[in-house]
Formats: C-alpha cells, sequence, structure tokens
C-alpha cells in the first residue's frame, strides 16, 4: 500500500486530495460507497435497543428495594428500626463508589482516540 503525506497550509489551497479509498475536497472529507441513511439505521436498530436495555435495567437496579419493601421485604427479613433505610444506602455507596472507575476508564479510552 502506498502512502503519500500531502502538507496543506490552507483549506483554500486545497482542490482535491486524495490517496485511494478517501478522498478532501474544499473543506470535507469524501468516502465512496458510504451511505449515512444506512449508518443512521444500522444504530438505530442495532445500538438503540441495548442501551434502551441498559438505562432500564439501571432503572430498576435503583427502585427495586423501594418495590420490595411495598411488598414486605421488611417483615420477611425481620428488619427494624432504621434497617430499611441502611440497606437504601449501602446500595447507593456502592453505586458511588463503582461509578468512579467507570467514569475514570471512560475519559482514558477517550484520549486514544
Amino acid at each position: 500500500m502506498k502512502f503519500v503525506e500531502n502538507v496543506v497550509e490552507s483549506k483554500d489551497d486545497v482542490e482535491s486530495v486524495s490517496n485511494g479509498n478517501l478522498s478532501f475536497r474544499g473543506s470535507q472529507w469524501h468516502f465512496p460507497g458510504f451511505n449515512e441513511k444506512r449508518l443512521i439505521r444500522t444504530i438505530d436498530w442495532k445500538i438503540l435497543p441495548f442501551l434502551f436495555a441498559a438505562y432500564f435495567l439501571q432503572f430498576m437496579d435503583k427502585v427495586i428495594l423501594n418495590y420490595a419493601n411495598v411488598m414486605g421485604i421488611q417483615h420477611d427479613l425481620g428488619m427494624k428500626g432504621d434497617d430499611f433505610s441502611w440497606a437504601g444506602t449501602a446500595f447507593f455507596i456502592a453505586y458511588g463508589l463503582a461509578e468512579f472507575p467507570q467514569g475514570l476508564s471512560n475519559s482514558f479510552s477517550s484520549h486514544r482516540l
């Protein structure tokens, strides 16, 4: 594969630069055979259902303890006093601590681009 590097001082100096499959005209890159509508449709049908499922599970994860309380978890487990409040507090402390490594890994991956 042959690679040619072109140094361009300004966008006005370039009318067309090409290296085979990728071309640059004016201020835009052009990909032959690229169909934007097909890409959007692929994202809509393949990626968005996974995102929806992830957000739904996150929501259920946060509210399921409250539903369990309505169904009688305090009585079933013999909770007294502030036991139920501590269960909710423990969940959100663990959730907050788990957010830090996840956010940190996302910040490192975005710098690799």
